[in-house]
């Protein structure tokens, strides 16, 4: 299964929210916290919006399933 990372910065992207990225992302930031292995991305922005940030979004590259913004 897909592993997910939460980045901590929000200005890579034009929403400027904390991304949700698999492991294997080209976007995903060294700076990064480790949310687990899902399936697909959408339990993983879950725990990211309840652990660390309620604006996250998952990657429109990587996790377009779990892409709001």
């Amino acid at each position: 299964m897909p592993q997910y990372y939460v980045n901590h910065e929000d200005f890579f992207n034009p929403s400027h929210n904390h991304e949700v990225h698999k492991s294997t992302c080209s976007y995903k930031s060294n700076n990064s916290s480790y949310l687990g292995e899902y399936s697909n991305a959408v339990p993983a922005v879950a725990k990211a919006r309840r652990d660390y940030y309620s604006d996250a979004d998952g990657c429109a590259t990587c996790c377009p399933e779990a892409h709001k913004e």
